[in-house]
């Protein structure tokens, strides 16, 4: 279960309050003064103020000084500076003042020497005890500690930018390939527009002279069109030519069969219902589909057997892509294929499924509605 931040704010103060307030209690000195409410008080106030370390590390390190001076100049017992100033240091090191860390812990250490040193006269062999070098060891260890921590959390941060940036690449460029896609598919069905308004304007003649006009207005509004995608979506291309193969499509399928089973992938496919002409575009996303899900079989499934089939209903075709690899995705969130894929078929109102499919495997399920015939 985790503790809220609130809730371990409370918990750290307690436990410093109790640890300063035995230690009050606890230590005797000669000429010192007896620990009175106000002694209680200073200790726990310092205890008191360690949530500032969230939002004002710095401010909780000096006040923290503050205080323990104002302690110290009362003439009470000695308590061990590391008690109250563990955490100021940490946090002071782990937003990043790593310097003013060592600074406070260089001038706790020099105060308290010359105090004991000057206003005690005690040997320098005394003052150097195991017990302060102790002290000093275990704040300098907080700060190199909270250090550690400020960088590990700029790494993770870091890292976490790089994975944002890389999927928001990795959508972009799914979303100009489908772009691509649909501008070759609208130009392969405008310019097929454009022909045959052609030949029946010819065919017609003068023999309706309307209908000649009205065929003439959609030649031409075609190709006005076909230029204004050109472009507008061609400028995706990058300077890339436009392709001179005709639009995939699951005519195609051999191929993407060809090349799962020459990695090694025992592919089968089942065809339902009566195959039929698809209109261009559900028959490029469906080949896309297919050929995304084959990948991610390859690539991650660690699989032996895939298989893909093909329902052909009333209205929609139904695609499912199967293994018997490992059940997970390439990525916890999906994976950006996935998310592609997702989008393809919501371009055409469908819909696509994945997830693992019992203790082994995985499948991906799309659902692509068909409203007309081929284009």
């Amino acid at each position: 279960m985790r503790v809220s931040a609130r809730v371990s704010d409370v918990l750290l103060a307690a436990a410093v309050a109790v640890a300063i307030t035995i230690a009050i209690a606890a230590e005797t000195e000669e000429n010192a003064k007896s620990p009175d409410a106000l002694a209680y008080a200073l200790g726990i106030t310092m205890a008191a103020i360690t949530p500032l370390r969230r939002r004002h590390p710095v401010a909780l390190l000096a006040a923290t000084l503050v205080l323990l001076q104002a302690y110290y100049s009362l003439s009470y017992p000695a308590i061990a500076s590391a008690l109250p100033l563990m955490v100021p240091v940490f946090a002071a090191a782990s937003a990043g003042r790593l310097g003013l860390a060592f600074g406070a812990i260089a001038l706790i250490s020099a105060m308290g020497l010359g105090y004991r040193l000057v206003l005690e006269g005690e040997s320098l062999l005394n003052v150097l005890a195991v017990g302060s070098l102790v002290e000093v060891s275990l704040l300098v260890a907080c700060a190199l500690l909270g250090d550690a921590v400020r960088a590990r959390r700029g790494w993770a941060q870091e890292t976490a930018r790089r994975v944002e940036l890389a999927g928001q690449a990795a959508r972009d460029e799914e979303r100009v390939r489908i772009a691509r896609d649909l501008h070759d598919v609208l130009a392969h069905t405008i310019s097929t527009i454009t022909v045959h308004a052609g030949v029946a304007a010819d065919e017609l003649g003068d023999s309706s002279p309307q209908a000649r006009e009205a065929l003439r207005t959609i030649r031409e509004s075609s190709r006005e069109a076909m230029a204004e995608l050109r472009a507008t979506v061609g400028l995706l291309r990058d300077g890339e030519p436009a392709p001179r193969s005709p639009t995939p499509g699951l005519h195609e399928l051999d191929g993407l069969l060809g090349s799962a089973r020459a990695a090694g992938i025992d592919v089968d496919v089942a065809v339902e219902g009566t195959a039929r002409p698809l209109p261009g575009a559900v028959d490029l996303t469906a080949y896309r589909i297919v050929q995304e899900a084959l990948t991610n079989v390859v690539r991650h499934a660690q699989a032996r057997n895939a298989k893909v089939r093909i329902g052909f209903e009333p209205e929609a075709l139904v695609l499912d892509v199967s293994d018997d690899g490992r059940g997970a995705p390439p990525s916890p969130n999906g994976g950006h294929g996935l998310r592609g894929m997702r989008e393809r078929a919501a371009v055409l109102g469908g819909t696509l499924e994945a997830g693992p499919a019992g203790e082994r495997g995985f499948t991906v399920r799309a659902r692509l509605p068909v409203t007309g015939g081929a284009t």
